[in-house]
């Protein structure tokens, strides 16, 4: 994380904390502070309708970004050209096209995928609830073909994928940012790895 990402982390954990201890928030709303973590940690806020004096108490640190809270409904922390997630992502992706190799990327929020598919472009298949049914095929279908050298990132969230499909020629994973279900991130280790196979 950044500096800075780092400052507004810190800061919604520990009003999080107090604010669960003082019993300001109940459980679900502690749950919705982890999501808020959980972006934070990849640059961005979300703010739900449903969530607009929550996220404005969360960010009384941090007044210039309390002040976008009322025009939009994604604040980013930074620029995407300065998130070091995305920059430990493009060198994997690097090293996954010097070495002709397919590689899955994880990530949960669409705010994530999109920006991954700004990117990569034409790069990246696209398998998730932002793309038709057909599109979705379409997509998986080149990412399985070994000989579609352009189809080399297969780019999903782990509920769109978890279940019944195997995709072990992809030689490489990165969870972009993880999803809380223990279970969903088991499910979708299964996609690409499987016994008895390469």
């Amino acid at each position: 994380m950044t500096k800075r990402q780092r400052e507004i982390y810190d800061s919604v954990r520990k009003r999080t904390r107090v604010e669960l201890e003082g019993g300001a928030i109940d459980a679900e709303g502690a749950m919705s502070r982890v999501m808020r973590l959980h972006q934070i940690a990849s640059g961005f806020v979300g703010i739900l309708k449903t969530e607009h004096r929550s996220i404005l108490t969360i960010l009384d640190d941090f007044p210039e970004l309390r002040m976008l809270v009322d025009t939009r409904e994604i604040v980013d922390i930074m620029p995407p050209e300065e998130n070091p997630r995305l920059e430990l992502l493009g060198q994997m992706i690097h090293e996954a096209r010097e070495s002709e190799q397919k590689i899955i990327v994880w990530a949960r929020f669409n705010r994530e995928m999109n920006q991954i598919c700004a990117i990569y472009g034409d790069e990246i298949m696209r398998y998730d609830g932002q793309v038709s049914d057909r599109a979705k095929r379409v997509n998986l279908d080149r990412f399985l073909d070994p000989n579609d050298g352009q189809a080399w990132i297969l780019g999903a969230k782990v509920r769109s994928l978890a279940h019944g499909i195997t995709a072990n020629i992809a030689k490489g994973m990165m969870y972009y940012s993880n999803d809380p279900s223990p279970e969903k991130r088991l499910q979708s280790l299964d996609r690409n790895h499987r016994i008895g196979q390469d």
